[in-house]
């Protein structure tokens, strides 16, 4: 048992989706490397970024598996398809570098909150 941790029944992809990208308050979601279905919801979580608001996508980058996404993504902002105010949406962070460079520190003070993540 956890101590004020959340039980949420899910019963549903997109409720899942939902779940994970309003729990909570986050200030960025992150990608892996993966399947269509990552993708899929890669592709989900920016439009909520640009449309509603909400939290940046950033693609974990290994590799350059996922440069591709964050190349169409720019030209999209590029061509005018994306407002400029929305370029920052989407990131790319490289496993070897500090997350601080993509994500702002959290508002809370949790000791060693970043600790593995390239801090």
């Amino acid at each position: 048992q956890f101590e004020k941790a959340a039980h949420i029944h899910v019963t549903s992809e997109q409720e899942r989706f939902k779940v994970l990208t309003t729990h909570n308050n986050p200030t960025a979601l992150f990608s892996l490397p993966g399947g269509p279905g990552s993708m899929r919801e890669v592709m989900q979580a920016l439009e909520k970024a640009v449309y509603e608001s909400g939290p940046a996508v950033v693609l974990v980058q290994v590799s350059d598996y996922l440069d591709g996404l964050k190349q169409s993504f720019d030209k999209s902002v590029t061509a005018g398809l994306v407002r400029p105010e929305h370029a920052d949406k989407l990131k790319l962070w490289p496993v070897t570098g500090d997350i601080a460079t993509v994500v702002p520190p959290p508002k809370s003070n949790i000791p060693g909150l970043y600790q593995g993540l390239g801090r």
